[in-house]
């Protein structure tokens, strides 16, 4: 794949992924700020402010977490605090936009590089193939990096990886990174490790983490936020390219 296209594929995919995460994170911290208040007028442009942020959102399950933060401020009129629940929910969306970047990068790696699809072809031919999906590839209804996605699970990082080494990729590698925030040092695969399995809880069993908060959300956004630069600097080859 020639550099510049390269660059191209992979910011199609980080830009929405960084823009997602920086939206719910304002929401979340806004409605923390908002659950501080009681003044109806701050509730009445509170209210305005996160309708408005969610309508210029196109990601539909963003749209979702605008919408759950409405019914929350009814809930806070209502007396009733739901900080925690926003911070379990903002987790939750955390993961998800996680797992979208990381699948939409590998498909576009697959889908762009036409020496790893020719590997990769020759590898599947030796598999027990799902032959819808083969008819949906045949019939131009998913492409050939969807096609091999579907090998893997993407909200796990064994297998996610797993995806990733087969075009060449050492996803943990770019993942285990030491970061100091705030001061205190912090192993990043080890956090997305455990935000994964929280999300996996909050979703599957109702469970809510009392003490998310917006402190914990601001330190997933910066493990979040500064992978995805990682990701954009290691998969286009641009070293230049600063999170700051």
């Amino acid at each position: 794949m020639h550099d510049s296209k390269k660059t191209e594929m992979v910011l199609d995919v980080t830009v929405p992924y960084l823009a997602n995460i920086v939206k719910a994170r304002l929401l979340a911290v806004f409605y923390d700020d908002f659950c501080n208040f009681t003044n109806d007028n701050y509730l009445g442009i509170g209210t305005q402010t996160i309708e408005q942020t969610s309508n210029d959102i196109k990601n539909e399950k963003t749209k979702k977490f605008g919408t759950f933060l409405l019914k929350a401020i009814d809930a806070k009129i209502s007396g009733i605090n739901n900080k925690s629940v926003i911070h379990n929910w903002c987790l939750v969306f955390y993961v998800t936009s996680l797992e979208v970047f990381l699948k939409d990068l590998f498909i576009g790696i697959v889908n762009n590089d036409s020496e790893i699809k020719k590997r990769l072809i020759e590898s599947e031919s030796k598999k027990k193939i799902d032959l819808i999906s083969v008819e949906s590839y045949a019939n131009k209804k998913i492409t050939f990096g969807e096609l091999i996605a579907q090998d893997y699970n993407f909200q796990n990082l064994d297998s996610a990886n797993a995806a990733y080494r087969s075009v060449g990729i050492d996803l943990y590698k770019i993942i285990n990174k030491e970061l100091v925030i705030n001061g205190e040092k912090i192993n990043r695969i080890k956090v997305i490790s455990d935000i994964l399995k929280m999300r996996h809880k909050i979703i599957h069993e109702s469970f809510n983490y009392d003490k998310l908060d917006r402190r914990s959300t601001e330190i997933y956004f910066t493990i979040l936020n500064n992978l995805g630069f990682d990701m954009l600097r290691h998969c286009a080859g641009r070293k230049d390219i600063s999170s700051d």
